[in-house]
């Protein structure tokens, strides 16, 4: 057995921040139309519950993928490029809930 194919089985944790990173983007993407149906219904009420649990699993996953794509990035080995790449992903979602965040806040103000 190769040192190559030895470390690639070692070290998932590159594959785990990329899965987590198309997870954040099939998540906000399905947010959306979820957004979308619940405006067209007028249930404010439960746009505003909805769209809060939404931002929150976003974050949450978007912290873990920060994390685990850092470690991946940090242990090196083959996967390393996977780890960047959910690295990447979960800072573009962290960002993009932290606009969210400051439009509510600048709209409400």
């Amino acid at each position: 057995m190769t040192d190559a194919s030895r470390s690639s089985r070692l070290e998932p944790i590159g594959v785990v921040a990329f899965v987590l990173g198309i997870v954040l983007v099939v998540t906000d993407f399905a947010a959306i139309f979820i957004n979308a149906a619940l405006i067209r219904s007028g249930d404010f009420s439960s746009f505003s519950t909805v769209s809060f649990v939404m931002t929150t699993i976003s974050v949450v996953l978007a912290l873990a993928t920060v994390a685990i794509g850092i470690v991946a990035c940090l242990r090196g080995g083959p996967t390393r490029v996977y780890g960047a790449i959910g690295t990447t992903v979960g800072a573009m979602v962290l960002l993009q809930q932290f606009g969210s965040l400051i439009y509510a806040l600048i709209v409400n103000a």
